[in-house]
């Protein structure tokens, strides 16, 4: 075919601009942000953001394909330069200013720090998927950097893809350039689609957040453009389809629930290509895309995606999402938008085309490094100072997980993704360990984050029956239930010597493992956990340690979390935002504490050794369950408890101790 799709192309096509991809641009971005103020309405709308990565690989490879290079230093310096124009300015001002606001209505903005630190850097999806987060999920939504997510796949894809253009030779335009351009792309596209579709159901956060699973979407618009300049008999064909078919058939497709996640995203991609083909200036469909008012939201589409969350994140921490609100939250996202893209996107995307490639280099890394060192000193090191919310000693405790009783905090006690910690650290027995000065007792707490969230209470219980507490627990890992997690076993046997050394010379010793038991588990998945306590308890079998279960807690479906259902003056108290008062069946409770209960019964031999403790009689009232207790929450969201749930527990778990 030797170099035909480039050379047969005029300069006028190669500079040709077109208004209908804008158009397209405005259509996605107001999907998208439909589905971020209400998913009920549109609950696919986030597939908007799947459309944008098409559009960026069919707009890039436009780019490429129109402009001449001298050599590879030519080529990926002018690349990058364009690059940092579009994306850094906009971004940065944007994190920093969220930054601050954020610090001002959440009691423990880290996360949302560390999510825009990583976001300046394009990292932003990995930070996400190493912490857990599910994009889906109520705790998202009170993160205003979350849906950095999809910029950090963007800025990934454009390390590799340069690459990819200069292998092929289409950044020289040589003979074959663009065959091997489609070989490759096409190849690397197919792989990528297995993976996503094979993640997406085995792994949903690293098929949602991870670029190698999302390059087939970009690499779609490339291949877009290189369809689009043939006059193959299919291109014919779908040329002549009606755009509108297209288009309705995307609408269509947000309206299917997420559960169909797979399926609709290969339609939507499908289809938008589709889309982009059969469009021509003698369409219907064209001349409404091309309309200035639609067109103007295509032009500020990157500003309202990076706004749109950030307000709606801060609304959920303050005045909450409403019919009354909805008005002023979309004429702010509009005029934030604009003004970003005014005085901020536009100037210094062209009125930079003077400065140098090395300034403009220059400009873009030291912004990014200046911008992450003062969030980090001036924000986030100072976020207590900065929240305009009242906390006392028992919020603080709450917000921070520190324990005033026994000293202990989640930050050297409990291992997250983002923050490994490390069983073989020589600091870990002194930072988690407390010796009470009579040691009665001995009491060990592990688990997944459910046992963080018993710290404040075992704390209490230490000091009361004199006893040594030592705690340590992992994000989403029991430790020593490890049917579920491939990470767990490794620090299996290492935890329960360390118990044993710890715990030598106690005359009572007690080991609460505290996890989160699923609420269906299959024939072999029931084996395991079986067999896995059965091990626990030989484990310690000589030792005289008692090990204890602590059985499910209620779980709340839409509670979004005690900091926004405190009495604060900035947050609504007319509209109860986060769900604070949902209550749920204390049947359903019940019968997922039957059903873990059911599932551990073990041989007399072993049951001599297990107990169980059950929070939820002590939490909840006789017919149900609340996020909150004569007064105070006692969960921090929607499947872990708060520091306050400890007044309600620590006197029946010491009574629970005395007696077995």
């Amino acid at each position: 075919m030797g170099n035909k799709v480039i050379s047969n192309l005029s300069n006028k096509s190669l500079s040709f601009y077109r208004p209908e991809i804008d158009g397209l641009r405005a259509f996605s971005i107001i999907a998208v942000v439909i589905n971020h103020f209400n998913e009920k309405v549109l609950p696919s709308g986030y597939l908007g953001v799947d459309i944008f990565f098409l559009i960026s690989g069919y707009v890039i490879t436009c780019s490429l394909a129109r402009r001449k290079f001298q050599n590879f230093q030519d080529f990926i310096i002018g690349f990058y330069m364009r690059r940092v124009r579009r994306l850094i300015p906009a971004l940065l001002f944007f994190i920093l200013i969220t930054a601050i606001l954020i610090s001002l209505f959440s009691p423990d903005p880290r996360l949302a720090i560390k999510t825009s630190i990583s976001a300046i850097f394009g990292v932003s999806n990995f930070y996400l998927y190493r912490t857990e987060s599910n994009y889906f999920s109520e705790e998202i939504e009170l993160n205003p950097f979350a849906h950095t997510w999809s910029l950090g796949v963007e800025e990934q894809f454009y390390f590799i893809f340069p690459l990819i253009i200069w292998i092929s030779g289409f950044g020289l335009k040589k003979v074959n350039s663009t065959r091997n351009l489609s070989l490759l792309i096409g190849s690397i596209s197919i792989a990528s689609l297995v993976s996503f579709i094979y993640f997406y159901q085995n792994n949903f956060r690293a098929g949602y957040f991870l670029m190698p699973n999302r390059i087939w979407e970009m690499a779609a618009g490339c291949l877009l453009f290189l369809t689009f300049q043939k006059q193959t008999k299919f291109n014919v064909l779908i040329k002549k389809t009606s755009p509108i078919f297209y288009f309705f058939g995307i609408i269509g497709f947000m309206f299917l629930p997420t559960k169909f996640g797979i399926i609709s995203t290969l339609l939507v991609i499908l289809f938008t290509a589709f889309l982009v083909l059969s469009l021509n200036e003698s369409k219907l469909l064209y001349k409404f895309l091309t309309l200035k008012p639609i067109l103007y939201i295509g032009l500020i589409s990157y500003s309202i995606y990076l706004w749109h969350w950030g307000i709606l994140s801060l609304s959920r921490w303050t005045i909450g999402i409403n019919t009354r609100t909805v008005p002023v939250q979309i004429i702010l996202i509009f005029l934030i938008s604009v003004f970003s893209y005014e005085l901020i996107e536009k100037p210094l995307r062209t009125k930079t085309n003077s400065f140098s490639p090395k300034n403009i280099f220059i400009f873009g890394i030291g912004s990014v490094f200046a911008s992450s060192i003062s969030i980090y000193f001036f924000i986030y090191r100072n976020v207590s100072n900065l929240f305009l919310g009242k906390i006392d000693n028992q919020n603080r405790a709450l917000i921070y997980f520190n324990d005033n009783d026994t000293g202990l905090s989640a930050d050297l006690c409990h291992s997250r993704r983002s923050k490994e910690l490390s069983i073989n650290d020589k600091n870990l027995i002194t930072n988690c360990l407390y010796e009470s000065p009579k040691k009665e007792r001995f009491i060990s707490v592990i688990g997944d984050s459910t046992a963080l969230a018993y710290m404040s209470t075992f704390s209490g219980i230490a000091k009361k029956l004199n006893s040594s507490y030592f705690h340590f627990s992992k994000d989403a890992c029991s430790l020593l239930i490890n049917s579920e997690k491939e990470e767990c076993p490794k620090d299996s046997e290492k935890i329960v010597e360390l118990i044993k050394e710890l715990s030598f010379g106690y005359k009572n010793k007690y080991l609460f493992i505290s996890k989160s038991f699923e609420k269906k588990y299959d024939k072999d998945q029931k084996k395991i956990i079986q067999q896995d306590i059965s091990t626990i308890i030989k484990s310690f079998n000589q030792t005289g340690t008692k090990i204890i279960i602590t059985l499910p807690i209620a779980i709340f479906e839409n509670y979004q979390g005690s900091p926004i259902c405190r009495d604060q003056w900035f947050i609504n108290k007319i509209d109860k935002i986060g769900n604070c008062d949902e209550k749920i069946n204390i049947i359903g409770v019940h019968k997922h504490r039957d059903f873990i209960k059911g599932i551990l019964k073990l041989s007399n031999s072993d049951k001599n050794n297990l107990y169980f403790f059950d929070p939820t009689p002590y939490l909840c009232e006789s017919s149900f369950c609340a996020p909150s207790k004569e007064g105070s929450y006692i969960y921090q969201d929607a499947a872990h408890l708060s520091s306050e749930s400890k007044k309600f527990l620590i006197y029946p778990l010491k009574t629970f101790l005395e007696n077995i």
